[in-house]
């Protein structure tokens, strides 16, 4: 529980146990690019973000830099690029048939006691 006189948008929380670290402003550290175009994240900061070796990145490019921001499970895609990627063969369904589709479903996995 965030417990903090000060404005918690300036904060950074911890991922592990939910405690209050440093804020922002105060976490400035400095790095150096190697010859191979490689840079070292700071122990601080990998361990207040809960990055270990071997966390993939993905690389934006920014108009005052670059920005890492930890890669998802997914690509990014737009609601153009999946319309259409699941298919349904007979007539449509009214919003009645949908809404007792899901209702029996919800209750089976109740009556079966899945959690999900």
């Amino acid at each position: 529980m965030l417990t903090h006189r000060h404005n918690s948008s300036r904060y950074h929380r911890a991922p592990v146990g939910g405690r209050l670290a440093v804020p922002y402003n105060r976490c400035m550290e400095t790095t150096k690019l190697s010859s191979r175009g490689q840079v070292v994240l700071p122990k601080s900061v990998r361990d207040a973000h809960g990055w270990a070796s071997g966390t993939e990145f993905t690389v934006e490019l920014m108009s005052d830099g670059v920005r890492l921001r930890r890669k998802g499970p997914f690509v990014p895609t737009g609601l153009g690029q999946v319309v259409g990627s699941v298919t349904h063969v007979g007539p449509a369904k009214s919003l009645e048939d949908m809404d007792a589709g899901i209702r029996t479903a919800v209750s089976r996995r109740h009556r079966r006691g899945a959690k999900r």
